[in-house]
């Protein structure tokens, strides 16, 4: 059995928890559980359990932070976090420090299944890869490439790495012995869904493969994958100039786009800078690689570009959110493509750059805020999980605006679709009660409106819209119910009347005669 604790400051939160892992079946036991994250540091520091699930909030140390000190510790412990919308910004930065799963608020028996069975499947490989130490340091020949890898990645969240890591690098054959560093991240211009990961080991193979076909380079370098990413870690003698990195790497991404056929672009960071904060320098690449958001991708984006540029933190109004969600509701498509296409463009300039993230978090909450049913568009398109996970992976602008637009339309095709049942409901609703009180002579608009709570203009527009109203659905119900009636010979015209709501027979008769062509007396002659 594989030892998990569960963290969550709320005690039915942890017992809901517990229950769902041990009703899956799985080779799980909930060990221990604590309810602040100092308590679970402490003790899983000092005993590493094989799995923690903790909550993405928690008192002291949150789970990001949780996940990043066993990651530092180089422990085996497994992490899933349990976040909400509301977090984006945590969630994407747990990616960082190899969290395994996350599961959508509220935990969802099948996802737990699903997220466990994965985990699962990781232990068994890992425990089977250490069974022996012999096994170990052969796995550890024949891996050094993926070890070193690994490391270089670490090394791209540190400041000042100690000496016994540097040590540790330079037994695997990386020697930091330059003065000049560079940074860059490479990554396709598509969502991670559209590439395979055969693909991507393929375009980390022909990156190798390209720098080792330049000449007369006076850099050394290293390539390694980060966080679906590639990252191009340079050193030199001297500060590499612009057009030095201009002429040796763009045409690598047209190679790129050639071979793979799709586009990359290339996030760097200082050229000159002479540092050994390697976590600065990927956070810099990582910041001009996100400005293609702005610009769009299939190029060089330097730091140095956008260094001296000031990015304030402006937002949208909460207005402009709330016209989107009502016109979802309210509103034509074209109207809400219109919104959405608004939107998009003041979220494209260039001042919008530091909170472009939050404002399209703010967008897709303000869709999915407007669904009518949130069961439909899961039956219909995707769950609430399964967008969230799908907006994290988005990149570019346009990847943006096709993804959000083809929300909206579902919400909006979902809106319509409720909105078109509860008519139905409504008319029936009507209908059924003008069946069982016709032969009331004060029924009136008002009257029906009060006892079926709507309102008297939305009942005029249902009848309108079956090609009726409210006198005519009326009269003709009427006028059918009395010619019933008036097979009967023994039932008297006056009697007639009254029975189907007509206080003064001679007004009835002039209706019946107005609907039929014929008085009832002749009515009742003919069907004699």
């Amino acid at each position: 059995m594989y030892k998990v604790f569960v963290i969550d400051d709320e005690q039915d939160v942890r017992r809901h928890v517990i229950k769902n892992i041990e009703e899956t079946g799985l080779p799980f036991e909930v060990v221990a559980q604590f309810d602040n994250g100092l308590d679970a540091k402490e003790t899983i520091l000092s005993d590493p359990p094989d799995l923690i699930v903790t909550d993405i909030r928690i008192p002291y140390i949150d789970g990001i932070a949780l996940a990043k000190e066993i990651r530092l510790a180089a422990l085996p412990t497994k992490v899933i976090i349990i976040t909400g919308y509301d977090l984006f910004d945590y969630a994407k930065n747990a990616l960082e420090y190899g969290v395994t799963s996350f599961i959508m608020k509220p935990v969802s028996p099948d996802e737990l299944y699903d997220a466990l069975h994965k985990i699962q499947n990781i232990l068994d490989e890992e425990f089977s890869k250490s069974a022996t130490m012999a096994r170990l340091q052969k796995f550890r020949a024949q891996s050094i490439d993926i070890i070193r890898e690994n490391d270089l990645s670490k090394l791209m969240q540190l400041s000042e790495p100690d000496e016994r890591y540097l040590q540790k690098l330079e037994q695997e054959g990386v020697v930091l012995d330059k003065p000049f560093t560079t940074v860059g991240v490479v990554d396709y211009d598509e969502s991670q869904g559209e590439f395979s990961f055969d693909s991507f080991e393929t375009t980390l193979y022909s990156l190798k493969n390209y720098l080792e076909s330049l000449k007369y380079c006076h850099f050394s370098y290293y390539v390694f994958p980060k966080n679906d990413k590639l990252v191009l870690f340079l050193q030199s003698e001297s500060a590499l100039q612009r057009g030095e990195f201009d002429r040796l790497f763009t045409p690598m991404l047209l190679h790129f786009k050639k071979t793979f056929g799709n586009s990359f672009t290339m996030g760097i960071s200082p050229l000159c800078q002479k540092t050994g904060n390697y976590a600065s320098l990927y956070k810099k690449a990582g910041k001009a690689l996100d400005y293609r958001s702005i610009i769009g991708g299939d190029q060089l984006i330097f730091f140095d570009d956008i260094e001296n540029d000031e990015f304030l933190f402006l937002s949208f109004d909460e207005s402009d959110y709330k016209q989107l969600t009502a016109s979802l509701s309210y509103s034509s498509y074209e109207e809400v493509d219109r919104i959405l296409n608004d939107l998009f463009t003041r979220a494209g300039q260039k001042e919008y750059f530091t909170s472009y993230h939050y404002i399209m978090l703010n967008m897709f909450n303000a869709i999915i805020k407007a669904c009518a049913s949130l069961n439909l568009l899961s039956v219909n398109y995707l769950s609430q999980s399964e967008l969230f996970n799908q907006f994290l992976t988005l990149k570019t602008n346009e990847e943006n605006l096709e993804f959000i637009r083809k929300l909206a339309a579902e919400v909006y095709r979902v809106n319509q679709q409720v909105k078109s049942n509860s008519s139905q409901k409504n008319y029936h609703t009507i209908v059924r009660f003008l069946e069982e009180n016709y032969a009331d002579p004060t029924l009136s608009m008002d009257s029906l409106a009060e006892k079926v709570g709507l309102s008297i203009s939305y009942i005029s527009i249902l009848l309108k819209k079956q090609n009726t109203s409210f006198v005519k659905y009326l009269t003709t119900l009427r006028i059918e119910k009395a010619k019933l009636l008036l097979q009967d010979n023994d039932n008297r015209i006056v009697e007639i009347a009254e029975a189907v709501g007509y206080s003064d027979p001679y007004y009835f008769s002039h209706c019946f005669k107005k609907a039929t062509g014929v008085s009832p007396r002749e009515f009742r002659q003919n069907e004699a």
